[in-house]
């Protein structure tokens, strides 16, 4: 789960995160990149089939849930600024879906014993 969100939030950040008329923002144009790294423990954990600290790996998927919520409400702000216009891509909401699925495939991790 955790190998599959963090593929899902790259693509959402080649997706259109705000818009509004014909004016589209992707992710990587809006410097959000930067989001990814709170994804770096828990990938290189899971590639390398090693236990995950519980607490670090729920503080860094309650962290991205966090952010993506608050763009989201600081987006939906702006709707009343532009006449009600929906400012919101489906990158947010599709990188939102996976930091849900993140932090559910954190809780659930257990690294592999097989080699």
């Amino acid at each position: 789960m955790i190998v599959a969100s963090c593929c899902m939030a790259v693509a959402s950040m080649f997706m259109d995160w705000a818009r509004f008329l014909f004016v589209r923002k992707s992710g990587t144009a809006l410097g959000l990149m930067f989001l990814l790294a709170l994804w770096l423990y828990p990938m290189l954990a899971v590639l390398r089939k090693k236990p995950l600290n519980g607490s670090w790996g729920k503080g860094f998927g309650i962290a991205s849930i966090a952010v993506a919520v608050a763009f989201l409400v600081y987006a939906s702000n702006k709707q009343i600024v532009f006449f009600h216009a929906n400012v919101i891509g489906n990158g947010a909401w599709l990188f939102l879906g996976a930091a849900i699925i993140y932090f559910l495939g954190i809780i659930l991790y257990r690294p592999s014993t097989a080699n």
